[in-house]
């Protein structure tokens, strides 16, 4: 751990044996605002004085987007990891109707965001210590708007939640008009977008993949949120939904979305 610049306090640092060492630091530039890391990574950042504003670009991305895709009034999300929980509190803030439950492996991570990041749990923000998919097992068919994947392993996805066989779990459990949305990070020749793509659309066949211009581009790495879902998704209208957003966001070209997919195998549980 490097050392802090004077009047910051140390980081809070725990040992977890699932995801290693989490960390939780005072942002230098903004007393306010705490950053969690994982094995020396930023895995998360929370503003305690503005939880409803999303501090880094992909999540306030992801937020702008399950706005743009949740219907109006009273709707059941489903978060696959927890993190430092902003994504969840931010919409809480701007939408008191959602019901949420965030689903967090380890709890070394949930103990340190109550502890630190002044997460409160409330009866329409549920937190579950669980594996993601375990968890999932337990939703009922056709009960929830939107599922979001924000869970890692280092850099990747846990490779149990990049198969078909969790690709139709989802799916039972969202109704007609429910979306999937997940994180992932990639680069050319964008193998993790291909192969997530092939995956879900066996059980979601429309995709719409987001992310910063130059990113959404296929020109450069970073972050790309993956929408599936059994319904068509109108491009013109999330463009322009999402045109209003803090952070400049553009859509991958539907054609070359399609290529990606049409380029890899689907992933299976019993595939090696």
């Amino acid at each position: 751990m490097s050392r802090e610049p004077p009047g910051v306090p140390p980081p809070v640092v725990v040992d977890d044996e699932l995801v290693g060492r989490v960390a939780v630091r005072t942002d230098p530039r903004r007393p306010s605002i705490r950053l969690l890391e994982i094995g020396g990574h930023l895995h998360g950042a929370i503003d305690l004085d503005d939880q409803q504003r999303l501090k880094l670009d992909y999540l306030a991305r992801l937020g702008a987007l399950l706005d743009a895709l949740l219907p109006a009034g009273p709707c059941r999300v489903l978060h696959l990891g927890g993190g430092a929980f902003a994504l969840p509190r931010a919409l809480a803030a701007r939408r008191p109707e959602l019901t949420q439950v965030v689903v967090e492996r380890s709890r070394a991570i949930i103990e340190l965001a109550e502890r630190e990041l002044d997460l409160q749990p409330t009866a329409s923000l549920t937190v579950v210590h669980d594996d993601a998919r375990a968890a999932m097992r337990h939703c009922d068919d056709a009960s929830l708007d939107a599922v979001a994947g924000d869970a890692f392993v280092g850099g990747e996805t846990p490779r149990h939640l990049t198969t078909v066989e969790f690709a139709t779990d989802v799916a039972r459990v969202l109704h007609a008009r429910g979306v999937y949305v997940v994180n992932l990070i990639d680069a050319p020749p964008w193998p993790v977008l291909s192969a997530h793509a092939a995956t879900m659309r066996t059980a979601l066949p429309n995709l719409v993949a987001v992310a910063a211009p130059a990113v959404a581009q296929l020109r450069a790495y970073g972050n790309v949120l993956l929408v599936a879902s059994r319904r068509p998704l109108h491009r013109p209208t999330l463009e322009w939904q999402l045109r209003n957003g803090l952070q400049p966001t553009a859509l991958v070209a539907s054609e070359r979305l399609a290529g990606l997919a049409q380029q890899a195998r689907p992933r299976h549980d019993a595939d090696g």
